[in-house]
């Protein structure tokens, strides 16, 4: 089953897709958070054929809400099984921070842009979902 990973942000929406077996992330694009905005994520949907939608939570922080609303307006219009995943670092995890700077800042490269970085962001949801589920799937 190919899952779609979301990195819900009030500006970005990074977007993220599985592979056919639900084990592999991959970045695929990032939206503007404007109105229809939720119409282009189903077009996403259904030309994937996703059979399940993950998306990234950020407890504590303002923008849970929007992402709380995302969730219901998503369960309403596309039927399908949504699951959450924490989100903390996962910006942070795309950009490839290690320390106070980033192996691009160190070897004088220029850093990512935004766009790239919330696709990214939206793969180490999805990712981290992966591995988890898969995790538990495992027999001991």
């Amino acid at each position: 089953m190919k899952y779609l990973g979301i990195d819900y942000g009030t500006k970005r929406i990074g977007i993220a897709l599985s592979d056919e077996s639900g084990s592999l992330a991959r970045p695929v694009t990032v939206l503007k958070n404007v109105t229809g905005f939720l119409d282009e994520l189903e077009g996403i949907i259904a030309k994937e054929s996703v059979g399940a939608i993950v998306v990234g939570t950020s407890e504590g922080n303002k923008v849970q809400r929007n992402i709380d609303e995302l969730i219901g307006q998503l369960t309403l219009t596309t039927m399908l099984p949504i699951e959450t995943m924490n989100e903390a670092f996962s910006s942070m995890e795309a950009h490839g921070k290690k320390g106070k700077e980033s192996t691009s800042a160190r070897q004088g490269k220029a850093p990512s842009k935004p766009v790239d970085l919330d696709a990214r962001a939206a793969a180490v949801i999805l990712q981290r979902y992966l591995d988890c589920s898969q995790g538990s799937n495992r027999k001991s």
